[in-house]
């Protein structure tokens, strides 16, 4: 919860070790819970653009939740499906902002399917608890949250 030491702390470490993929990994992740949704862009395209391979998971989903935290919901889609594609596990955040972004695009159906998918597979885990404890502002939670309302899921 101390979001300017996290910044601190992992701006020294990028400074130290700037190459190392662990560190890029969670300046990704510290950058989007405070909501710097573009310079999560920003960090993994440069990243991406010096890679033949694709981006290690961590870095594509915290990119793909970066365009849905920034309403580009096609971009935020077509990233998770890559990272799925390139072999990235399917788990309860990936299809919580899958099914918010296809709501948010007007895809009920869709989000739909994704929402009765995230009951039957994820039944008690609680993705609006644990975003909402881990980004600096809530709004940017109840972004997500409100999206897998609207397509159909709910806490149990």
């Amino acid at each position: 919860g101390d979001y300017v030491a996290a910044m601190e702390w992992s701006k020294r470490a990028k400074e130290l070790a700037p190459e190392d993929p662990n560190i890029l990994e969670f300046d990704a992740l510290i950058l989007l819970y405070n909501g710097m949704f573009q310079a999560v862009l920003e960090e993994t395209g440069k990243l991406s653009e010096s890679r033949k391979d694709p981006l290690p998971f961590v870095f594509q989903n915290a990119r793909s939740s970066a365009f849905f935290h920034l309403g580009e919901y096609k971009l935020s889609i077509e990233g998770f499906v890559a990272a799925i594609s390139d072999g990235a596990p399917l788990g309860p955040i990936t299809v919580a902002y899958m099914m918010a972004a296809h709501e948010k695009l007007g895809d009920t159906e869709r989000a739909e399917e994704l929402a009765s998918q995230y009951r039957s597979t994820w039944p008690n885990h609680r993705v609006d608890l644990v975003k909402k404890r881990l980004f600096k502002n809530t709004v940017h939670s109840d972004q997500l949250i409100n999206g897998m309302l609207a397509a159909g899921w709910k806490p149990d």
